[in-house]
């Protein structure tokens, strides 16, 4: 194959040019744009180059499509609800995205994440993401001293139901949602907060999570209904847990000792040890919502995990070039559609590159592979994507 877009277009869901037409994003009126495909090659090449200068100046260079800046922009902002398409279908049809299960009818399931940006200076990209349509719920840009919290996000709304990760997963972070009638699961950091159960006195005693954690079975399930303390305030939380498989604790196990600094430095600690052998995340949810719902719903939120972590490593998705509404959400589902197509042949490893270092060095070449398809250049060095 060479320099042709069949590499990615082959993976898009069924009626993905009759939905650009739908949508508005393609009409036909005798300018450069003569495809569906087309205007694909063009988006996605202006994702991926960062500015409307940038990618005109190149399609000029190769003769492609002379487009205007002004020209270009129109696309991009009449593009944005067929590129939400294409990426909600997209991950749904791989397994990225999941139906929403009839007990979450009731609310606005979301997922939150944030990364460090770069521009003319430092800056922090916090995101809202609704987890079953993978909308842009809301996305702000702060000072790159201002940390992950909840405390970011002023959308919340009553009957919000967030997903975050440890960062979240803190006493600040849980009464932002409760002051707002709205409901969360979290990730529990090991010794964030101090918990606390009622003894038969009806007075508030330490709570030993640790301890209920050393009992380590795959598959294992525990649930246990404490409290939490803010000022001489206890409110009511749910704790639910779940044992990790032996192959995810030794992977858990890598990840600590790479990333333990100082003295702890390639070692997990005994406490660190427990607490990987556990997925354990903090809940405000009613009771009638069972332990292994809330769990299965964490679960989705890591089952687009990968994607984003695609979106942070090798596509520059913190490099953020546009703040309006349709062209900021064309840039995010260019961003996340190529995230995705990239995952989808880095899971099926249809070539694998040698060395010690070749599980890290794979998405990079695949990614590689993608940009020669986006600039129609040789992409046969790359391997044999469709196997």
């Amino acid at each position: 194959m060479s320099g042709d877009m069949k590499f990615i277009t082959d993976l898009l869901p069924e009626g993905w040019r009759e939905k650009a037409r739908e949508l508005n994003a393609f009409r036909r009126t005798g300018d450069y744009l003569k495809t569906p495909e087309d205007l694909l090659r063009v988006l996605l090449l202006w994702a991926d180059l960062g500015t409307l200068g940038h990618t005109a100046a190149f399609l000029k260079m190769t003769g492609d499509f002379p487009m205007s800046k002004v020209a270009l922009y129109q696309r991009v902002a009449k593009s944005a609800a067929w590129l939400e398409w294409l990426t909600v279908h997209f991950c749904r049809e791989h397994e990225y995205l999941m139906e929403r299960p009839e007990w979450l009818r009731d609310f606005r399931v979301t997922a939150v994440d944030a990364t460090k940006a770069t521009g003319k200076e430092l800056y922090t990209l916090h995101m809202m993401i609704e987890l079953f349509s993978l909308s842009v719920a809301e996305q702000i840009l702060t000072d790159a001293s201002r940390g992950e919290s909840m405390t970011n996000f002023q959308s919340v709304q009553k009957n919000d139901l967030t997903l975050g990760d440890r960062a979240y997963g803190s006493i600040t972070g849980m009464r932002w949602m409760e002051e707002r009638e709205a409901y969360y699961v979290f990730r529990l950091k090991a010794k964030a907060f101090n918990l606390y159960q009622r003894n038969e006195k009806g007075h508030y005693v330490r709570f030993d999570l640790t301890e209920k954690l050393n009992d380590w079975e795959e598959g294992k399930t525990l649930c246990f209904s404490v409290f939490y303390r803010q000022g001489k305030t206890y409110f009511p939380v749910r704790v639910c847990a779940r044992g990790k498989s032996a192959e995810e604790i030794e992977k858990g196990n890598k990840r600590i000792k790479a990333s333990n600094s100082g003295e702890k430095r390639g070692k997990v600690t005994e406490l660190q040890s427990v607490y990987n052998k556990f997925i354990v995340v903090v809940t405000n949810l009613p009771e009638e919502i069972v332990a292994g719902q809330i769990l299965e719903l964490y679960r989705m939120r890591w089952q687009i995990e990968l994607v984003f972590k695609r979106l942070k490593s090798i596509l520059d998705y913190d490099k953020l070039q546009t703040r309006t509404n349709l062209t900021s959400r064309a840039w995010f589902h260019c961003k996340l559609l190529t995230a995705a197509i990239c995952e989808h042949y880095v899971q099926r490893g249809a070539f694998f590159p040698s060395g010690p270092d070749a599980a890290e060095r794979f998405p990079a070449l695949v990614m590689a592979g993608i940009r020669s398809s986006l600039r129609r250049l040789d992409v046969s060095a790359f391997g044999d994507f469709s196997r």
